[in-house]
């Protein structure tokens, strides 16, 4: 593996295990249906610039977004 490689997996498993820190945390001092929103919109931010929204009208990608937001992790 070159240096490059090693730098990087060092980062992820820094960033893993600072992760447990802050869930634990948030978790006790903010409720975890906020966290889970701030999640989703931390994991969804830079892939709006990179993927083409569906060919759906908005008011189906809305209805779809918020049944599966709410409804699998609600």
């Amino acid at each position: 593996m070159k240096l490059r490689d090693f730098g990087l997996l060092f980062a992820l498993m820094a960033l893993w295990g600072l992760n447990f820190s802050v869930i634990k945390l948030g978790v006790s001092t903010v409720h975890p249906l906020v966290l889970t929103a701030l999640r989703f919109s931390a994991a969804v931010f830079p892939l709006i610039f990179f993927i083409k929204k569906p060919d759906v009208e908005w008011r189906y990608l809305m209805a779809y977004g918020l049944s599966f937001g709410v409804g699998v992790w609600g």
